[in-house]
């Protein structure tokens, strides 16, 4: 499948295939992680616990962004670099789960 993105300028298109994030249909938390000062915040994780594949939260990074939830066993993200998925991750902590995601994209 395809879709028609259309950029800045309203005259130039590209086609690119269409990317449906995995927390399609969640809703979103204020909460989550941040490489700005690496700390989780308090509630994130017992929010996302108690709301398994129903919210999601961030983990906002300066090299990447990354969407995270709790799917009833683990703690599941999907990392976007530059409008794109590049990669899934899961763990059983969110402090396990940052330190796959600076290990793998930066910790800036």
């Amino acid at each position: 499948m395809t879709a028609r993105v259309k950029h800045f300028r309203s005259d130039v298109f590209c086609h690119k295939e269409a990317v449906v994030s995995k927390c399609a249909g969640m809703e979103k938390t204020p909460l989550g992680m941040s490489n700005y000062d690496h700390e989780i915040d308090e509630e994130f994780e017992a929010v996302l616990r108690q709301n398994q594949n129903k919210i999601f939260g961030r983990h906002s990074a300066w090299n990447f962004n990354a969407l995270v939830w709790f799917d009833g066993k683990v703690f599941q993200s999907e990392v976007w670099q530059y409008h794109e998925v590049v990669g899934y991750c899961s763990a059983a902590s969110l402090k396990e789960l940052m330190n796959i995601h600076n290990d793998a994209y930066g910790s800036e």
